[in-house]
């Protein structure tokens, strides 16, 4: 099941993780380009209202990467309106890897780069009212944990959760 989003107040929110490591990973389509920031997931500082990572696109509205609160972002893909991808970003506490693509079974994997790092997560959202995604997303699973580029591949192919370890 995917959810559509909109508008700046279609969001999710939750818990998120508690730790520095972790692993995010869903599909997401654009559907309409607002040529302009757009949020597909973020992950909130625990000690302040900013970013402590998130994934999504810079000001063009369609060039989508992983960035820190530093906005240190990692090379991701320039997607197409109404085209799905796959992502994975894996949050290994001073290393993220990213894993994007149409299919689980031709990603592209940048890293693992040291310039994006967490250190303070907090709670969790998909899309957010100041950068919303006209778009939808799908199979949002996170991890509290780091996995490897079989286990991201695996788990991106399917709606099922393969691996409940610290689901």
């Amino acid at each position: 099941m995917a959810i559509r989003l909109d508008a700046p107040t279609d969001t999710l929110t939750g818990g998120g993780v508690t730790g520095t490591v972790a692993t995010v990973m869903c599909w997401f389509r654009v559907a309409v380009d607002r040529d302009g920031f757009s949020n597909v997931w973020v992950l909130w500082n625990s000690g302040t209202s900013g970013y402590e990572a998130a994934f999504g696109s810079g000001a063009s509205g369609t060039n989508f990467a992983a960035f820190d609160s530093a906005f240190t972002d990692q090379f991701g893909p320039t997607v197409t309106v109404g085209t799905w991808y796959c992502m994975a970003s894996v949050l290994n506490g001073a290393t993220w890897t990213l894993y994007y693509g149409t299919s689980p079974s031709s990603l592209t994997v940048v890293g693992p780069d040291t310039r994006v790092a967490i250190s303070s997560p907090g709670g969790f959202s998909v899309s957010e009212p100041g950068d919303w995604l006209n778009g939808d997303v799908a199979n949002l699973k996170i991890w509290a944990r780091a996995l490897n580029a079989t286990e991201v591949a695996n788990e991106l192919a399917t709606y099922t959760v393969l691996d409940t370890t610290s689901l």
